[in-house]
């Protein structure tokens, strides 16, 4: 519907962030209204290396990698200016992608492993809120570099990518979660999911009727 309405937007990445949006409410609102037992694990820096070589430089060589194709950004940027110099630029940003993805990774081995001089290691909670903030703010950069956003205005969605990320580190710090484990309303929650099943029937029938099939609707299927 998105679409059809002819506003200049990628609403296909709205569908993909609103799945990640109502995804990860759904899982947060579980995890905060289970109960968790109180362990003291400890950990050496050994055991902590694997994970954290995948986790910073493995998986973002790989999105590195793929996202970051010569032909496709060579010919986005084509698109963008047919003067500029598509072969030079595109060396520039997948060199300029790589270099960050390699500083960044260096920071976090210097963060967790060689900072603390304790033989265990010890993560705590702004620990981890640093690093999802670094990483959030590492793949932002990724998209805006491969869109080619920073040569023109033609995807607005990158730069409301980079407001969401100052809206989280402003407010991740402030606010913490106060649910509580009431137990399940059987009654309630099936009232419930009958209203969202109607909510969903309408909303697709909505959909289905507001226009015909799209060109190049079944090339991602």
């Amino acid at each position: 519907m998105g679409h059809v309405s002819g506003v200049k937007f990628n609403f296909w990445n709205v569908m993909e962030y609103s799945i990640g949006f109502f995804g990860g409410a759904g899982m947060a609102y579980g995890t905060f209204t289970s109960e968790w037992p109180q362990l003291e694990v400890k950990n050496t820096r050994s055991k902590f290396l694997v994970p954290l070589i995948i986790l910073i430089l493995i998986i973002p060589f790989f999105v590195w990698d793929q996202s970051f194709e010569t032909n496709r950004l060579v010919e986005t940027i084509k698109t963008l200016d047919s003067a500029a110099d598509a072969e030079g630029v595109t060396t520039i940003v997948q060199w300029t992608a790589l270099l960050v993805t390699l500083l960044t990774a260096s920071f976090w081995f210097y963060y967790f492993l060689f900072k603390q001089q304790e033989s265990t290691l010890i993560i705590s909670y702004d620990d981890v809120s640093r690093f999802f903030l670094g990483h959030l703010g590492l793949y932002t950069f990724y998209s805006i570099l491969i869109t080619c956003a920073f040569m023109s205005l033609y995807r607005m969605e990158q730069y409301l990518y980079i407001i969401n990320v100052l809206i989280i580190s402003i407010l991740i710090g402030k606010y913490k979660p106060s649910f509580s484990n009431r137990g399940i309303n059987i009654n309630q929650w099936a009232v419930n999911f009958i209203f969202i099943l109607a909510i969903i029937a309408l909303l697709t029938s909505v959909a289905v009727s507001s226009h015909g099939e799209l060109k190049g609707a079944h090339s991602r299927f």
